[in-house]
């Protein structure tokens, strides 16, 4: 059998064609191979990473005098004159003459919100505010709970009263508290004088340290 040059042509063209086709194909599977396969859950992250919640908690030591004025206003002596300042505000009226009770005394209040250590000092003792030798004179002082639980460690405390001193600092409570209903503690005065003493205003200065017991 012979072929012509038309029909050899021909028999080359398909031969390239099927070539070509076949070598695409093999690419094209050669490429499906390496392509990288789908990822699929395994049920483990990934990756792993932390958060966290913060708060910052400051306390403040703060104390003040809730009531800061006790007065008995102004009188004369007549023999030996007695007064207190305590709940029944007590006054010796036979010689006490025009003074008026003062049942609502010095409160000392801890306005901050941490935990105080109490002292306390004096300005003056019986006879530095009252006069010399011839005053036969008292200055005395007592600590009681304004509010119940104010005070779980007690210092200068005393279910009597006790002589105003200038040489010292009187603890009167390690363990002050700040929370709201027990904070407050009551200062009470008593005083006594007889005719011997000098007429003018008698002033007693008391300054209250705290300092933080936490």
């Amino acid at each position: 059998m012979e072929f012509n040059n038309k029909t050899l042509a021909l028999v080359l063209v398909l031969t390239v064609a099927v070539t070509i086709f076949g070598t695409m194909i093999n690419i094209s599977k050669l490429a499906t191979l390496h392509a990288p396969l789908p990822k699929s859950p395994t049920g483990f992250a990934g990756l792993n990473d932390t958060a966290n919640v913060t708060l910052i908690i400051s306390k403040t030591a703060s104390i003040r005098f809730f009531n800061a004025t006790c007065s008995w206003g102004s009188g004369q002596v007549l023999g030996y004159c007695t007064m207190e300042t305590n709940n029944s505000g007590f006054i010796n009226s036979s010689t006490c003459l025009g003074f008026t009770t003062a049942n609502d005394c010095l409160v000392l209040e801890n306005n901050g919100t941490a935990k105080v250590s109490v002292r306390i000092n004096f300005s003056d003792n019986a006879t530095t505010m009252f006069g010399g030798s011839t005053v036969l004179s008292l200055l005395q002082y007592n600590i009681t709970h304004n509010e119940s639980g104010s005070c779980t460690i007690y210092g200068n405390w005393s279910s009597y009263w006790s002589d105003v001193n200038i040489t010292d600092e009187w603890s009167i409570c390690s363990n002050f508290l700040p929370t709201d209903a027990s904070d407050s503690l009551r200062l009470d005065f008593k005083v006594a004088f007889n005719e011997n003493v000098t007429s003018g205003t008698k002033t007693l200065n008391i300054t209250a340290i705290a300092i933080n017991a936490e």
